[in-house]
């Protein structure tokens, strides 16, 4: 098991070699347009498939992650809501994704062909949510609950700290206040 770090650091060897894959391109055709290199790009990305994606947690930023519509653009399906309030359960989010019981997760996983949960779920519930999801199966995992959870080391885990992301925006700011700007 590793523990995802709250700044997610990623060491030299396991960044991707992108420009590698563009010098490979350019080599096969020197007048690649911004098309095929936009295309190319998303296939090293992995963003050339459509990718279902289940969201834990039917509360607020469960319910308006779900309904984001940038998400479908960039070729992510919302696919369906996990919850484990009875009166969430069995109805939709706004934009039609449906609310499941978590005890179904498996079930729902396997037959709805979901590749990546998304947490949003209070931070006390996170890591035994995690677990059902790792338990089903799923392999790449978005946080946004805070803390850090463990995964096996075979599951992609990312996670997405708000607190963080706000307290580097707060340092900007003061910088520029003892900068007079």
């Amino acid at each position: 098991m590793r523990v995802a770090d709250r700044r997610e650091q990623v060491e030299p060897r396991c960044r991707p070699r992108i420009d590698l894959e563009f010098d490979a391109l350019a080599d096969r055709s020197p007048n690649v347009g911004g098309v095929e290199l936009r295309r190319h790009l998303r296939q090293i990305l992995g963003l050339d498939r459509h990718l279902r994606v289940a969201i834990m947690g039917a509360g607020n930023l469960g319910l308006a992650l779900a309904d984001y519509p940038g998400f479908r653009q960039e070729g992510f399906e919302i696919a369906a809501l996990f919850d484990a309030a009875n009166e969430k359960i069995g109805h939709e989010s706004r934009g039609g994704v449906p609310i499941f019981d978590i005890k179904e997760l498996k079930k729902v996983v396997r037959r709805e062909r979901l590749d990546i949960a998304v947490i949003a779920v209070p931070a006390p519930h996170a890591q035994p949510v995690v677990d059902q999801v790792v338990a089903a199966g799923v392999k790449a995992i978005l946080n946004f609950s805070p803390g850090a959870l463990k995964v096996p080391s075979d599951v992609k885990l990312k996670s997405v700290d708000l607190t963080v992301s706000l307290e580097s925006l707060s340092f900007y700011l003061a910088q520029g206040d003892h900068q007079g700007g």
